[in-house]
């Protein structure tokens, strides 16, 4: 690995590590009398440095730029190492840029490229790869919510600390919980909803840093330039920049909020072990929820003894017996009994996603009576429920709406032909009755 300076930080390997320090510092003046060559790359210009004695290697050392674009090298006079401050480098570098600007052909575009475009083949495709925006901003707040102050004050609660982990399986409402809260709260937030393709570490770490620099564009610019620059830097060299740059950084809103929504689909321990590394050196201002269906390969048995994690489970997330029926009755618009109303929380346990799906089903029913907890008799919440028919779990509405209407029905003849009517019930209806 070459030395790379990028900004105003050098990187280089050491004993086999990678290690960082800041252009114009003592280390750096030290780390020049014991190199022999270094990249520079920047928005001014970009070359390489090379170190050279004077007089056929009987004079004193100094150091010299290079830099070849359509086929002609340039070279520049960098000086001493003393002399080789951040602005030094960018001057040589600017003064190479002209040069070269002068007798460029027009025409020569494949060596006009940029350095992320002239990367290797294995960084093309993530340093290239336009982000998708939406994966970066939080879902709106819903106009009619249930509020639920007691998870509210928890969520306050966890901004205390470093980390906060919302982790229940489908249905259970975190990400609206999480929209509605982090609104509320008025706190900075950056928003990343994760998917399959980010078990990708580079990719994962790319996100990662455009969702911060939603909150200011210059955060993590010079980890980011790094992570694309072929080959890529190491995970925790990326990580340290991007720390530090927070931790300086002065911002009017104080502290903020990252989110990582959806992190049950990360199945990859290079980016399990970068996230356990970004926990365990949190800036103070920086306090980081996750939202998971499972819990997340991180070492939360290590960050709850040292009281840095605090839960939100199934249990605390299932609606109440008031939650439920302000659900039922402001959100979904029925007009229930209090027994109804009890008899569908309890079915359900306080399931938001089935009673949801219940909610839907006695829309429009004509004679008035619900008839969804009859179905249901002898089996409660989305523990038996996902025994019976897992299909209620995953994330195609269709499939969770035939699976539920499977469980409804399973005892009642009329109903089950008019759900077998649907395509893919029967499948459903026969693993529900089993």
């Amino acid at each position: 690995m070459t030395p790379t300076v990028q900004g105003e930080t050098l990187v280089y390997r050491q004993d086999g590590q990678e290690q960082v320090l800041t252009v114009g510092t003592a280390a750096w003046f030290a780390w020049l009398e014991t190199a022999s060559t270094f990249s520079f790359v920047s928005e001014a210009g970009r070359f390489t440095a090379r170190r050279e004695q004077a007089g056929h290697k009987r004079g004193s050392w100094y150091w010299k730029a290079y830099r070849k674009q359509h086929g002609k090298l340039t070279s520049r006079y960098l000086g001493k190492s003393e002399t080789l401050t951040l602005a030094r480098l960018q001057t040589v570098a600017q003064t190479m840029v002209a040069a070269l600007d002068e007798t460029a052909p027009d025409t020569d575009a494949e060596e006009a490229r940029s350095p992320a475009q002239a990367a290797a083949p294995g960084m093309q495709s993530d340093a290239l790869t336009p982000r998708l925006s939406t994966k970066l901003h939080p879902p709106l707040p819903r106009a009619h919510l249930v509020r639920r102050p007691r998870l509210a004050a928890r969520l306050t609660q966890g901004m205390m600390g470093p980390l906060t982990l919302v982790s229940a399986p489908a249905g259970f409402g975190k990400t609206t919980l999480l929209a509605q809260g982090l609104a509320e709260s008025g706190m900075p937030v950056a928003w990343l909803s994760l998917e399959a393709g980010d078990n990708e570490l580079v990719r994962f770490l790319s996100y990662l840093i455009a969702a911060l620099q939603t909150l200011d564009p210059h955060l993590g610019a010079v980890a980011l330039t790094l992570l694309q620059m072929p080959p890529p830097a190491a995970a925790e060299t990326v990580l340290t920049l991007l720390t530090n740059d927070v931790g300086s950084h002065e911002r009017d809103g104080g502290d903020f909020v990252l989110v990582l929504d959806d992190y049950h689909v990360i199945d990859a321990q290079p980016v399990d072990m970068a996230l356990t590394f970004l926990v365990e050196h949190l800036p103070p201002q920086m306090h980081l929820v996750i939202a998971t269906r499972e819990d997340p390969d991180l070492p939360l048995a290590r960050l709850r003894a040292r009281g840095h994690l605090t839960e939100l489970r199934a249990t605390d997330l299932r609606f109440t017996a008031s939650e439920a029926a302000g659900f039922l009755t402001q959100v979904m618009g029925l007009n229930l009994s209090t027994e109804d109303i009890a008899a569908l929380e309890d079915r359900t346990e306080g399931w938001i996603a089935g009673l949801q799906l219940a909610a839907l089903s006695m829309q429009g029913h004509q004679d008035g009576r619900p008839p969804l907890h009859r179905g249901l008799s002898g089996r409660r919440g989305p523990a038996t429920s996902a025994r019976a028919c897992p299909q209620l779990f995953t994330s195609d509405l269709h499939s969770r709406s035939v699976a539920w209407l499977a469980l409804r029905c399973r005892h009642r003849p009329a109903g089950r032909q008019r759900a077998a009517a649907r395509p893919g019930a029967r499948q459903l209806l026969c693993r529900a009755a089993r």
